[in-house]
């Protein structure tokens, strides 16, 4: 049965995201400005999204959308379950008089409220990564269930948000003239899940001037990520971690436990450098001082959209405390502490098969001698 009337009172608010949600153009919708008494609105504690809670004497500002089809209500029911709402029942006030409205509410316990919602604010910073997530999600309406897509939705903005940090980097200095002649024939999403692949059908231009054959190629999506070498210049010693690797396994590797730097996805709203001081205290249980920039790049730009900054973290091991990673991750870690002589025959003999500690154990060895001078 579909609904009557809904009340949006956070980022749905925003016509471009409704939009995309219902499948919709607004010229088709039936909207109204209302307020929701002894209601107030606020952010979800450490979430992009908002939530709205009983609060006698406020009133939560919002819109109604009347006359709501069964396709409406299949359409919003697949993506607010995404973030774990659930429909009820409440009253609101228009310029006409009170109307009784379907409002969604978070699930009890599920999240914890934060500071007082801003749409102005999230509009701001989080509109467009929103619609373009929500793109992704309703290409799947029908196909997942809205617990599929609560699984799968951050990964979903992790990739999308990768995707947003990419064009604002910038043509690179060695860019070339040309990618306005680049044709997409044909793009499909044959795969998304924890990462995603789209299958492309294109053509580019060549260096002698004359458009290329059309190429078919996959394009595997995954999202920017740090790896961090933990270092401690007093002790001179370096923190591995070793964590099972499903891809090396699937590979037919007899080896799939791998020594690694810390490694972790560059969250929406967090910068490199934030997502490294966060990834060290997660899985080596360390908050570096500061962090030494070794490369920021693609990490294989035949295969995969992944862009790795790599950084040696300078710490103090004697403060470790926790780490392991997150066992609602289903991270299971263990720390090694080693010694930089180690750690450079381990070069010397080809130990390693991470490319990112060997990358990061390189320019240790170039800089180690500056990093103990200055500890």
């Amino acid at each position: 049965m579909a609904l009557k009337s809904l009340f949006f009172y956070g980022t749905l608010r925003h016509v471009a995201l409704l939009e995309t949600v219902l499948d919709r153009s607004r010229s088709g919708l039936d909207l109204v400005e209302a307020v929701l008494p002894d209601h107030a609105c606020y952010w979800v504690k450490d979430q992009v999204f908002p939530l709205i809670a009983q609060e006698p004497g406020a009133q939560a500002q919002g819109l109604i959308l009347r006359n709501v089809t069964d396709e409406d209500t299949a359409r919003l029911d697949y993506y607010e379950g995404g973030f774990a709402y659930d429909v009820q029942q409440r009253t609101a006030h228009t310029s006409e008089g009170e109307e009784p409205v379907s409002v969604y509410v978070p699930q009890a316990g599920r999240w914890a409220k934060g500071r007082p919602f801003s749409l102005q604010d999230w509009e701001k910073d989080w509109a467009a990564l929103s619609c373009l997530s929500a793109r992704e999600a309703m290409d799947a309406f029908g196909i997942w269930s809205a617990e599929d897509l609560a699984g799968r939705l951050p990964m979903i903005r992790r990739r999308n948000n990768a995707r947003k940090m990419a064009g604002a980097r910038g043509p690179s200095p060695d860019h070339r003239a040309g990618a306005d002649r680049i044709a997409v024939l044909s793009r499909t999403r044959v795969h998304s899940h924890f990462f995603a692949l789209d299958h492309l059908h294109l053509t580019h231009p060549r260096f002698d001037g004359a458009t290329s054959e059309v190429l078919s190629r996959e394009v595997f999506f995954v999202g920017d990520a740090v790896t961090v070498l933990p270092y401690d210049p007093v002790r001179d010693t370096v923190l591995l971690t070793e964590q099972f690797r499903p891809n090396v396994f699937a590979n037919g590797d007899p080896s799939p436990w791998v020594i690694e730097p810390v490694s972790g996805f560059v969250d929406p709203g967090e910068s490199a450098e934030q997502a490294a001081f966060r990834e060290s205290q997660e899985e080596a249980g360390v908050t570096p001082d500061r962090l030494e920039l070794v490369s920021a790049s693609y990490s294989s730009t035949g295969s995969s959209t992944e862009f790795v900054s790599i950084y040696i973290g300078l710490a103090d091991f004697g403060t470790r405390s926790g780490g392991g990673g997150l066992a609602g991750e289903g991270e299971d870690i263990l720390i090694h502490e080693m010694p930089c002589a180690e750690l450079e025959e381990g070069l010397r003999t080809h130990r390693f098969r991470d490319t990112p500690l060997i990358t990061a154990a390189l320019w240790l060895m170039l800089h180690r001698n500056r990093l103990r001078g200055t500890a």
